[in-house]
């Protein structure tokens, strides 16, 4: 890791993936505007736990 004016730079595309991951299932991610309006949102790509692409 390093800070990149002000921004975190993460080198390790996995180890970014995972924190990305971790600080989505955090309290405060979830009860945010921004989460459960893009949760409302994505139920309209997802069809039977599957990306419908003619959609997207």
């Amino acid at each position: 890791m390093k800070n990149d004016g002000g921004t975190l730079r993460i080198a390790n595309r996995i180890f970014e993936t995972r924190l990305y991951n971790y600080f989505l299932t955090t309290d405060e991610a979830q009860n945010s505007e921004l989460f459960i309006f893009a949760s409302d949102d994505k139920s309209q790509f997802v069809q039977n736990g599957h990306l419908n692409m003619e959609l997207v």
